[in-house]
């Protein structure tokens, strides 16, 4: 039997072939074919029948074509509902009987001048491919790694090449309905979720209990206890559902999510939501007689309205109150009474706190906007350009509630941070504008991996130390003299990357 023959349906495919040409063909002992040997259980291990994902066992099958770029390689079945589950950097790994195959491959993509330096290459990647265990990061990073201790030289991870590897080198995903009929299939999982989006677990009800369907609540009912996850079995396949509180203003909702991080990314807002109704007299009393509320509220015209400014203000108001760490968030009844319990009484405090921190940041905001305006030297139109993008992405309406209340305390200093580069800006214009490319560089990354991560993992929250550390990094260079939250530079923030993503 030729290689790439892996198993019944392809050798099926084989032996039709084979059957018009009897030189093609040897003929066995039946009782000897009953005998397993060494070799046959390897091939089992190197080339598996299904794919544990998830708490999901998944069919695999093999078909070797060759001339057929659509179908040839390895394939996964999975089903419409458990799409949202799939992890991209499992299937980066393949199986192990293709890994090797595919690591040659993408060290031979890599640009010459890094490519010599593991030469042969087959000969590296026997060294390390007994090192290499699947898992759900990225199989470059690992494979970056491996080289890296054997050879001492880092690879940057824009030099991996994995969209231009041979059709066969990635999995295809293939889709199917309840009753496994395929109704969509791509090498690609992004264009599949976007394809499939509508076909949630929730749609295939993991759950019957109506606790999980509820609408318009303003309290939390003594019966309502939300876990973690849902689990139900179908097809011998786990489907996964995560419950949460849904903010919709006036009262909140339960819903399931396809995806973890979403699930997290609303629930606290909901129960936000719910401890604002559960006090109306200090939400009001934000609103009506915080001191000094209108002053600042001035200095937000430039932005916005008033009434943005005081709910933007309440919200932050409340997430500095009650939010005692992104985990510990109730998700019961008797939970959610203790914790409006005992934190109810620093509101009226933590309002005032907050208002000033609120009028130092708008009032300096102001002040920028107003160094900003007038004719601009062209010379300087570069630097200028930049820091209105920065000043776009501190200060908005909804920053109070948004950044947080660790980075909210550093605002003051990135927007002097920014005053100072203006008082300077035009003494070295030509540093300036390489490190304003940059840093500019740097935003664009964060964005992009951030938009990739809210599609697969429903938050991108988990990229904010980056996020903070360039504002940190724009203070070592522009404005020394004010000093950083941290050490930092531009090896820390490749170095954090990597520990994030």
């Amino acid at each position: 039997i030729p290689e790439g023959i892996y198993n019944g349906a392809s050798f099926e495919k084989w032996r039709k072939t084979a059957e018009k040409d009897d030189s093609q063909i040897l003929f066995f002992d039946p009782d000897a074919l009953k005998q397993r040997d060494p070799d046959e259980v390897a091939l089992e291990t190197q080339y598996p029948d299904q794919l544990g994902l998830e708490g999901m066992r998944l069919a695999l099958d093999y078909t070797f074509e060759p001339d057929n770029k659509q179908q040839d390689g390895v394939s996964i079945q999975v089903p419409v509902a458990g799409l949202q589950q799939i992890n991209e950097h499992r299937l980066e790994w393949l199986v192990p009987g293709m890994l090797r195959e595919k690591c040659i491959a993408l060290i031979k993509n890599l640009p010459k001048q890094v490519r010599k330096n593991f030469v042969p290459i087959p000969d590296y990647v026997d060294q390390i491919l007994p090192l290499l265990e699947p898992c759900d990061e990225p199989l470059t990073d690992h494979l970056a790694e491996r080289l890296r201790r054997k050879t001492g030289l880092r690879i940057d991870p824009a030099l991996w090449q994995s969209d231009t590897l041979e059709p066969h080198l990635k999995m295809l995903i293939q889709v199917v309905d309840a009753k496994g009929k395929v109704i969509g299939q791509s090498r690609n999982l992004a264009e599949l979720l976007q394809q499939f989006s509508g076909h949630s677990v929730a749609e295939v009800r993991i759950s019957g209990d109506d606790s999980f369907k509820r609408r318009g609540l303003t309290q939390w009912p003594a019966d309502l206890e939300l876990p973690e996850a849902l689990e139900q079995e179908q097809q011998g396949i786990v489907l996964k559902a995560f419950p949460a509180l849904v903010d919709r203003k006036t009262s909140v909702d339960v819903s399931l999510f396809d995806l973890q991080g979403e699930a997290q990314a609303s629930h606290w807002p909901g129960v936000r939501r719910l401890l604002m109704l559960a006090l109306p007299q200090q939400v009001k009393w934000i609103e009506k007689s915080l001191p000094g509320l209108n002053q600042t509220a001035l200095l937000f015209n430039s932005l916005g309205k008033k009434e943005q400014f005081v709910q933007d203000l309440q919200l932050a108001v409340f997430d500095r109150v009650f939010k005692q760490s992104e985990t510990d968030i109730p998700r019961s009844a008797a939970a959610f009474d203790a914790l409006l319990n005992s934190q109810k009484e620093r509101v009226g405090k933590e309002a005032e706190a907050l208002l000033k921190i609120s009028h130092e940041i708008l009032k300096l905001n102001h002040e920028i906007h107003k160094r900003l305006k007038g004719k601009i030297p062209l010379a300087l139109a570069f630097i200028y350009s930049d820091i209105r993008r920065q000043l776009e992405q501190l200060v908005y309406p909804g920053f109070l509630h948004r950044t947080g209340p660790e980075w909210l305390e550093a605002l003051p200093r990135y927007l002097q941070g920014i005053l100072i580069r203006l008082d300077k800006a035009g003494i070295n214009r030509g540093r300036d504008q390489l490190w304003s490319q940059e840093l500019a560089d740097l935003w664009e990354k964060y964005q992009t991996k951030a938009e990739q991560l809210k599609q697969r993992e429903g938050s991108a929250d988990r990229l904010l130390p980056f996020r903070w550390m360039l504002e940190e990094y724009r203070i070592s260079l522009f404005a020394q003299q004010l000093g950083t939250a941290m050490p930092v530079s531009a090896k820390r923030l490749d170095k954090l990357w990597s520990e994030l993503t």
